[in-house]
């Protein structure tokens, strides 16, 4: 599969809003840090993306390996007028829009794994880093990073105890520029309305999206483990568990482990 260049006319094309700037850059360490490291305007939504990424990170300190200039790394800054409550909603509702582009538009079946990971048949396909900055007291500035393997067909970096997956694999041929750009428009209504209202309007919706929703994971850290069946997501985005003993389990630490039980 020929994948088309990261354009920044064509993103914005595909966007088609005023109140976007967009960022094209062949390499930078990472989309998040650059987006931290520059000024965010309010209701103006930064989109940075680029085609290789030299130090990308994920969830729990490890890091985002990609093929350069084929796949979609990118990060998407925005201003809240003051900090949100319930920040492990905000990766849920952002995985929730990604998973219903990715669903409407190629007829797939892509999941999420709480609290930030989009899965297809139990493989991961990509996944969500939310990082925050500002001032405690004032306004805050949202970082939404991105990876989404496009076409990982012929990846170096395999390991066989991580199971992944990539659009080109599914069938797909994603147009990366307009992508970005409709997710771009998509985002910003969907980061006003979680300004507003937080998860709480999302959690009967959860269950659809969710890849381990009824089944039996283990949830934990270096600490202690829980094993039981997932049981959905409360208001604010928080895990629920219920154990084979009965007992209910509420985790709103997104560093934890989640792990399915065979």
């Amino acid at each position: 599969m020929r994948v088309v260049p990261l354009n920044r006319e064509k993103i914005l094309a595909a966007a088609n809003q005023q109140s976007l700037h967009v960022h094209v850059f062949d390499r930078l360490s990472s989309t998040n840090s650059w987006l931290l490291e520059n000024t965010a305007e309010p209701e103006i939504m930064q989109v940075c993306v680029t085609e290789e990424q030299t130090a990308g990170r994920g969830r729990r300190g490890n890091n985002w390996l990609s093929t350069p200039g084929r796949n979609i790394m990118c990060s998407f800054a925005w201003v809240f007028k003051a900090w949100p409550n319930g920040i492990t909603g905000l990766s849920l509702a952002v995985g929730m829009l990604v998973a219903e582009q990715l669903n409407a538009g190629y007829d797939l079946d892509v999941k999420v794994k709480w609290p930030n990971d989009l899965m297809c048949d139990d493989r991961k396909l990509g996944g969500i880093l939310i990082e925050l900055a500002g001032e405690a007291t004032g306004s805050c500035r949202v970082v939404v990073g991105l990876g989404l393997n496009v076409d990982q067909s012929d990846w170096s970096h395999t390991d066989s105890s991580y199971a992944w997956q990539d659009l080109q694999g599914l069938g797909v041929a994603l147009n990366r520029n307009e992508f970005i750009g409709n997710l771009s428009r998509e985002l910003t209504i969907a980061l006003r309305a979680f300004e507003n209202h937080g998860f709480a309007p999302l959690v009967n919706a959860w269950p659809r999206f969710s890849t381990y929703q009824g089944r039996k994971i283990q949830v934990g850290d270096q600490h202690s483990n829980v094993i039981g069946v997932m049981q959905g997501v409360d208001e604010e985005g928080a895990l629920l568990v219920y154990d084979d003993q009965g007992g209910s389990h509420r985790f709103m630490d997104s560093s934890v482990s989640v792990r399915l039980v065979s």
